[in-house]
């Protein structure tokens, strides 16, 4: 399988799975009744931040040289973002519209940009959190994993003797 290819396969599987903990951190907040406290969206970026690093150490896995090139690391982090957090977005879109009106009327009388609220603004406003979060996080991610690469073959040109005489 050409890279390109598992890139977008692992940002898709991993960007439902992002999906899938948004929606379900969403439900639990619900059901717990903190669904009103609106701050509680800045955990969002923990579920990002899962997906985007289990799909780059899925990526790295699947390499064959074990390595990870950082444009494909760096399209693998952003495809796994821009699935999930897009899809998250459609969901929260719907639930609004049609699933639970009420919800939306209640932001729109208690946030202080009220007027500016609706259904749209909110997709707006969860694709550049999303997008902007996930930038942040595949880009550290892929320092620390850098780094991670360094070390280890530091460690192993260390283990490695050198012949004494060369030739």
């Amino acid at each position: 399988m050409k890279n390109s290819e598992l890139v977008y396969k692992l940002g898709l599987k991993w960007g439902l799975i992002v999906c899938a903990g948004l929606i379900a951190f969403f439900f639990l907040m619900k059901a717990i009744g903190l669904v009103h406290n609106l701050e509680l969206r800045a955990l969002n970026i923990l579920l990002v931040a899962g997906g985007v690093i289990g799909a780059l150490r899925e990526l790295k896995a699947k390499d064959s040289e074990k390595r990870l090139s950082y444009m494909s690391g760096f399209g693998c982090g952003m495809w796994t973002t821009g699935v999930g957090v897009t899809c998250f977005a459609v969901f929260v879109i719907l639930y609004l519209s049609f699933a639970d009106t009420a919800f939306m009327q209640e932001i729109t009388s208690t946030e202080p940009f009220a007027r500016y609220l609706n259904p749209f603004t909110i997709f707006l406003t969860i694709m550049i959190e999303g997008i902007f979060s996930g930038i942040l996080i595949t880009y550290a991610a892929l320092q620390f994993m850098k780094e991670s690469l360094l070390k280890r073959s530091r460690a192993a040109n260390l283990a490695t003797p050198k012949p004494l005489i060369k030739h």
